[in-house]
């Protein structure tokens, strides 16, 4: 069990950080909203991988 959590939560950190350069790009090149929807995606994430490591799943 304690190692599918752990790669769960390596799992979404990974897509949170993919989500956040993602929105790096796209607000540079100002594609605002699809930053914006980026940015959000990398915040769900990072919640959903602390919620992760502080739960038994």
């Amino acid at each position: 069990m304690e190692n599918r959590r752990v790669n769960l939560s390596k799992f979404f950190l990974s897509m949170a950080e993919e989500d956040l350069e993602i929105a790096k790009i796209l607000l540079e090149t100002n594609h605002h909203s699809g930053s914006v929807f980026h940015s959000q995606q990398c915040i769900e994430k990072a919640f959903r991988n602390c919620y992760i490591l502080d739960r038994q799943i």
